[in-house]
């Protein structure tokens, strides 16, 4: 991937940010080569994460287009491991997220 670019030139990049309030929600987008789908991950009291990922945002739901739900899937467990050792560590939640996935 390009520093000098947002988007990944494969796979894709997780930018999420902690909003500010009770819960535990995150907000940001997850940046493909052709497409920023904007990103929701929410936290239930039990833990639980819970990611939607906006689709309306694809250039074409195809052949080659990427798997929604996999993208949520994955969002999702990368955010809760993330909350889980900033907890284990005795820390708040991060409040600012990068991942990139192949």
């Amino acid at each position: 991937m390009s520093q000098t670019r947002s988007r990944p030139s494969a796979g894709v990049r997780y930018v999420v940010v902690l909003e500010s309030g009770e819960e535990v929600v995150y907000r940001g987008f997850a940046f493909l080569p052709d497409a920023d789908l904007p990103l929701e991950v929410r936290f239930a009291a039990s833990g639980a994460a819970t990611a939607k990922v906006d689709a309306t945002a694809l250039p074409s739901q195809g052949e080659g287009a990427p798997d929604v739900p996999e993208l949520e899937r994955e969002a999702a467990a990368l955010l809760r491991a993330a909350v889980k050792a900033s907890s284990t560590a005795g820390r708040p939640p991060p409040r600012r997220v990068v991942r990139w996935r192949a």
